[in-house]
């Protein structure tokens, strides 16, 4: 169980809108009055050596920032021999459509069906090869 402090810096804790627990006061009444005490506590400790909590915070982060950046990479690695491929083949079969008379606008839409992927991942692809036109932005 937390101690339960009555003063913090910032004054008595009812002040800080936190009721004192009364003597007749439930089970779970006093349990957040001890979460409540605990809080503040935590605050405390926090205004005291604010730079070093956020020095050591800053360093967690950047460590889990480190690891995402190297598993991202690590993925994109394995990733890469497929995405080459349909990549090739939506190419080849956006220029098959083309030449049997489908518009540029229905393309990437019929592509992206026939290769189980989204019209948005499809369509800079074709648009990177030259076979669909880019949109113009207003």
């Amino acid at each position: 169980m937390v101690k339960r402090v009555t003063r913090g810096l910032l004054g008595p804790v009812e002040n800080l809108g936190f009721p004192p627990p009364l003597p007749e006061a439930t089970e779970s009444q006093r349990a957040l009055a001890d979460a409540q005490a605990g809080y503040i506590e935590i605050l405390e400790a926090a205004n005291k050596s604010s730079h070093a909590a956020v020095m050591l915070a800053a360093g967690k982060l950047a460590k889990q920032k480190d690891g995402q950046k190297r598993g991202g990479k690590a993925t994109a690695q394995g990733k890469a021999p497929g995405v080459a491929q349909w990549r090739q083949e939506a190419i080849n079969v956006a220029k098959g459509l083309i030449a049997n008379g489908r518009a540029q606008h229905e393309v990437a839409a019929i592509v992206a069906k026939r290769l189980g992927k989204t019209a948005r991942a499809v369509r800079p692809v074709l648009q990177d090869a030259g076979i669909v036109r880019k949109r113009e932005r207003c």
